[in-house]
């Protein structure tokens, strides 16, 4: 596995990037709507990282418990996998509990993702390759 991202959980993507900016930042996607998840999302790239900045559309939104517990804050890390099914079937064995599953995901083209959480590590997404 190979970190893709950080996830970054924010109440509003354009103030959020006007603050990544002054720290070096730069977009490196477009914005994504994704109606699927009820989130914004940005990809900003410093050095070689990068942030998911991730706004919650609503209370119902998945995301919006971790705003609501940290406000604007890192929340995940996103693991690169070539074999997303071997890798939940894996994490799983270790003990991780699936917390959304797998499905496709606008900001990666459609390619899958899935989120596990365990309490040891906290929440972690896997997306194919």
């Amino acid at each position: 596995m190979q970190i893709d991202h950080i996830g970054y959980v924010v109440k509003n993507l354009e103030k959020a990037l006007v603050e990544f900016e002054k720290l070096g930042y730069e977009k490196c996607s477009t914005f994504f709507d994704d109606e699927k998840r009820k989130v914004r999302i940005l990809f900003i790239k410093k050095n070689d990282y990068i942030l998911e900045l991730v706004e919650p559309k609503d209370e119902s939104s998945d995301a919006y418990a971790y705003y609501k517990k940290l406000q604007n804050g890192p929340y995940h890390i996103c693991y690169k996998v070539d074999n997303i099914d071997e890798s939940i079937k894996n994490l799983v064995e270790e003990g991780y509990l699936i917390v959304k599953e797998k499905s496709a995901a606008i900001a990666f083209d459609n390619k899958n993702v899935c989120f596990l959480y365990k309490r040891s590590m906290g929440l972690i997404e896997l997306v194919e390759r």
